[in-house]
């Protein structure tokens, strides 16, 4: 007998056929690919406990990613149920995750409810708006100008990198153990890297031969970055790093230089190599149907404007991608800290015409900021800023000092940029 297609989640539908999670007006809720496969993972074995471990070989098998990847969809998940995420989905402490059995049914005719609901509000939604592509590779339906409904299979683009394992050139096991724990510092260092510089979700993937055999075998996991390189010689050894895009193989980035001050050039590369991914996303992400922009597509766009020269149109245009963001998802701490950063520059450089609203704005936008993580570099370098224009010097010292001190390659960037 064929597993249930359709579950009922709550107030929710699940709908496995179309990749879809509904709520109970019909009003479909968008959810990143590997959000959505944690979610119908979670339902389809509601009741156990799923270990951390067990989830992350499901999602992401035979590669290496952080927890954060995994923590990111737990949150959108969450996210997506609401208020019902408090009883449906429990966290078990340093175990994993419990799905409330009791709220899940399976149900064959709600796929055909759903869909006619559709059907007769489509005229409506087509009028009034355009619904948002929902990330990843699976299909989407669009209202278009008829109302009727057309089939898209464009693919969002995404900060998604995929690092390969550092070889060494000469093949002895010195070498290769150096190669090894480069590879290591690069997968974790990127990813902190791109989150402070992006502040918008990332993927940093591992492609690691060693768990090939240990892991099932799932669906190739696609990223639109390849970061491969080798180490040579010993005294000191050297390191070639390149930047690819995956789709065509264009080299976007190379650097050669020596590991003699290991951590202090690692820092240096990868907060380059950071530069140019959000740069070349903000770049593809331009060329997309602004209809089809998701807040964290928009964010990502802002982000790699404010990476540009500082003239009044990329200032506008970013202002622009924060507060569209922040319109369809107002809980979007990058937006919030883009808008602050920007209004701040504003009030330093003397281009304010509004500045006790401004100076509010700011003020009220990086308060949010913190409440939602008090360790955040960027926000601490924009505070300090602030309250160094305000006259408020040693609670700037603090500040600064606090974003120098976590992210000193980032805190000299803003503190440029602003």
């Amino acid at each position: 007998m064929d597993p249930p297609r359709t579950y009922r989640v709550g107030s929710f539908v699940l709908d496995l056929g179309r990749g879809a999670l509904s709520a109970c007006g019909g009003t479909e809720i968008p959810l990143r690919r590997k959000s959505f496969s944690l979610l119908r993972l979670l339902v389809e074995n509601a009741g156990r406990l799923m270990t951390r471990e067990t989830i992350m070989a499901a999602l992401w098998p035979n590669i290496f990613v952080t927890d954060e990847s995994l923590t990111q969809c737990v949150r959108d998940v969450r996210r997506a149920l609401g208020n019902e995420s408090r009883h449906l989905l429990r966290t078990i402490p340093g175990r994993g995750y419990i799905f409330e059995p009791e709220a899940v049914r399976h149900e064959s005719d709600v796929s055909s409810q759903v869909i006619d609901l559709h059907a007769v509000r489509a005229n409506e939604t087509a009028r009034l708006h355009t619904r948002v592509l929902p990330r990843g590779n699976e299909t989407a339906y669009i209202p278009d100008g008829a109302g009727r409904h057309r089939v898209s299979h464009e693919r969002s683009v995404r900060l998604s990198v995929r690092v390969m394992p550092l070889h060494s050139l000469h093949g002895s096991d010195a070498q290769e153990r150096l190669a090894q724990s480069v590879t290591g510092d690069i997968v974790t260092d990127l990813n902190r890297h791109l989150k402070r510089l992006a502040l918008a979700d990332v993927q940093v993937l591992f492609n690691d031969e060693r768990l090939a055999q240990s892991r099932p075998s799932f669906p190739d996991n696609h990223s639109d970055y390849v970061l491969r390189g080798g180490v040579r010689g010993t005294h000191p050894p050297s390191l070639n790093l390149q930047l690819l895009n995956a789709e065509s193989g264009v080299c976007l980035w190379a650097e050669r230089c020596e590991l003699d001050r290991r951590r202090a050039v690692m820092a240096r590369l990868l907060f380059d190599a950071s530069l140019v991914l959000v740069s070349d996303v903000g770049r593809r992400i331009e060329a997309l149907s602004r209809s089809d922009l998701t807040p964290q597509d928009l964010l990502l766009r802002g982000q790699a404007l404010l990476l540009r020269l500082d003239t009044p149109t990329n200032r506008y245009q970013a202002l622009r991608c924060f507060e569209q963001a922040l319109g369809t998802r107002p809980d979007l701490v990058g937006a919030k800290l883009g808008l602050a950063h920007l209004l701040t520059a504003q009030l330093t450089h003397g281009w304010s015409r509004t500045v006790e609203h401004d100076e509010a704005r700011a003020e009220v936008l990086l308060m949010d900021a913190f409440q939602s993580d008090s360790d955040i570099p960027a926000a601490h370098g924009i505070r300090g800023t602030l309250r160094r224009l305000q006259g408020r010097l040693d609670e700037a010292r603090i500040d600064l000092e606090l974003a120098i001190d976590r992210a000193p390659y980032f805190a000299m960037a803003a503190s440029s940029s602003v």
